[in-house]
């Protein structure tokens, strides 16, 4: 009797120690099973995303001086406005060629912020990037649309009417907006 009972706990303990092999097998099946393209998966998107991040100074830096120049041009705008409104012109002016003076910064700075862009999607070449590093990018490409509106914002401000005028400084504040989000975004 006892060799009986032995043996039923024996078999007892096999059938439970299979059941427990099946049941992690499984698990481990189920734990490595995500879709072969998926952009969360960091083994896939390592290589791309580590370029990514080794060439962004240089576009943080060119996306600093954009947003620099979008503030000095803004508040040439806002202090010409202001000149005018007081009917003191010679303020105006100087204000206006400040201003000008910002605009062609700005334009260097977004041709230098469009060089370390194109820089970077070089560096990383046909690599996956993860999720948050294609935001970065849509980011990026956010901001240079912004600054592309700028020489029309700003010729809106120097010829024109107190409506248009108006316009052109929000124009410009909200390119301001747009860079100080960016820039927000990518440190």
């Amino acid at each position: 009797m006892r060799d009986r009972s032995h043996n039923a706990i024996r078999g007892l303990g096999w059938v439970a120690t299979a059941a427990l092999i099946a049941v992690s097998g499984a698990g481990l099946v189920v734990a490595l099973d995500h879709p072969a393209t998926g952009s969360a998966r960091p083994e896939l998107t390592a290589r791309g995303d580590a370029a990514f991040a080794a060439a962004m100074p240089a576009v943080r830096d060119a996306l600093g001086k954009v947003a620099s120049a979008a503030d000095t041009l803004a508040e040439a705008g806002r202090e010409a406005a202001a000149a005018l409104r007081a009917r003191d012109a010679a303020t105006a002016r100087a204000r206006l060629a400040e201003g000008e003076e910002a605009l062609a910064a700005a334009t260097v700075a977004a041709r230098d912020l469009v060089a370390a862009r194109d820089a970077l999607l070089e560096h990383v070449g046909g690599a996956r990037l993860g999720a948050a590093t294609r935001d970065q990018l849509v980011t990026i490409q956010a901001a240079q649309d912004a600054v592309a509106r700028l020489p029309e914002a700003w010729a809106s401000v120097t010829g024109s009417t107190e409506p248009r005028l108006t316009q052109g400084l929000i124009s410009i504040e909200r390119v301001r907006g747009t860079l100080n989000e960016a820039t927000a975004a990518l440190d």
